[in-house]
């Protein structure tokens, strides 16, 4: 009878172990089950953050690229513009210097053209002083 009994509580304490075995077993399952998801959703975090970077880092290139070319075109307008003035300054100066020889050249001749009315009036003075 002891013997049965000693059995039975063996028994009893083997289904239990089994049991609680199982019972651990399950429980473990979900953790590990919950550790692969989270090692998941942390891989997944790290590959969007790569992602993240490599496209702020190719947004941060193409916004330094455009900023290089526009300030490239302000300057090709610079000095386009700075081109246009200095061959406008040219042209008025050659203008100005043309006009300022046309002005001697005429005031030159308008000289002259008295100088020889005077020189005619002179002759005519003393060839009517002559005759007198």
């Amino acid at each position: 009878k002891e013997e049965r009994e000693r059995e039975e509580k063996e028994n009893e304490e083997v289904e239990r172990l089994e049991r609680d075995g199982k019972e651990k077993k399950r429980l473990e399952e979900p953790e590990e089950e919950n550790r692969l998801v989270r090692e998941q959703q942390r891989l997944e975090n790290e590959q969007k953050e790569r992602e993240r970077t490599k496209r702020e880092e190719r947004e941060k290139q193409e916004r330094m690229n455009r900023e290089e070319e526009e300030r490239k075109e302000r300057e090709e307008q610079q000095r386009l513009k700075r081109e246009e003035e200095e061959r406008l300054m040219r042209e008025k100066k050659k203008k100005i210097e043309r006009e300022e020889q046309e002005t001697f050249e005429r005031e030159e001749k308008e000289r002259e053209e008295r100088q020889r009315e005077i020189e005619q009036q002179r002759t005519e003075r003393k060839e009517r002083e002559k005759h007198e």
